[in-house]
């Protein structure tokens, strides 16, 4: 059996297609695996809605919310007090909830600014939560019922 290069004899195109197509499939099978990682694995956070009034505030200088989860009652208006003591230049945050499709998108605070957010009614269920600028870091769970 003669060993050839992944590619040999196809000529330059052909060589190119199939290095390619490894690089694509390389690149897929390390996405699903780092998404995977981001999980954690372990149980989403859990809170209970306690009124219609919910409040967040962005720590100062560390682009992370002060908390993992927020929850508020099925079916009734309510509103997001969301303080961002972010000083930095970088430091523009939201709120966007989603499952999937967008439930609620919320204007940006400029650092070192406070915004009320108005929301209205949501269906029950458990969705997510992020700041659009900085998804990867700046994300929790949202609770509904």
């Amino acid at each position: 059996m003669v060993m050839r290069p992944l590619g040999a004899g196809l000529g330059f195109i052909g060589a190119f297609r199939v290095g390619f197509h490894v690089f694509a499939a390389t690149t897929a099978l390390l996405l699903t695996l780092a998404l995977a990682a981001c999980g954690g694995g372990g149980p989403a956070p859990t809170c209970n809605p306690s009124g219609t009034q919910l409040r967040i505030t962005v720590k100062e200088t560390t682009h992370n919310f002060d908390k993992e989860c927020l929850a508020a009652p099925m079916n009734q208006a309510f509103t997001i007090e969301f303080e961002n003591h972010d000083p930095s230049l970088g430091g523009n945050h939201n709120i966007h909830i989603f499952d999937g499709g967008t439930l609620f998108v919320g204007d940006f605070a400029r650092h070192g600014t406070s915004i009320t957010y108005e929301v209205g009614p949501l269906h029950a269920g458990t969705f997510r939560f992020q700041c659009d600028n900085h998804a990867a870091a700046m994300n929790g769970t949202f609770i509904v019922k």
